[in-house]
């Protein structure tokens, strides 16, 4: 009984030293991994959130020359109207 007991007390020491030497260490090297990459995805996520707000910049402009231009064409369209009707009232002798 006291080879078994003292078979356990000696494979528990030889994990526990096993542990201390090769898996502690490693825990800490992947805790400052997880660490830079958390500090990462969340730079990357204010650099998003950047560009979602000049994408929405950029639409509220786009938005605002459609308006402009829409006017631009109806303000042509108007324009050849009268110079129509100008070249008929020439062409006619008035």
């Amino acid at each position: 009984m006291i080879r078994i007991g003292q078979f356990c007390a000696a494979a528990g020491a030889v994990c526990a030293l096993f542990y201390k030497i090769t898996l502690e260490p490693l825990n800490g090297k992947f805790n400052s991994v997880i660490e830079f990459m958390t500090e990462k995805v969340e730079a990357l996520g204010v650099s998003v959130d950047k560009f979602d707000t000049s994408i929405d910049r950029i639409d509220d402009k786009l938005s605002g020359f459609d308006v402009r231009l829409a006017r631009v064409e109806e303000s042509t369209k108007s324009a050849h109207h009268r110079i129509d009707g100008l070249e008929k009232d020439i062409k006619a002798g008035r």
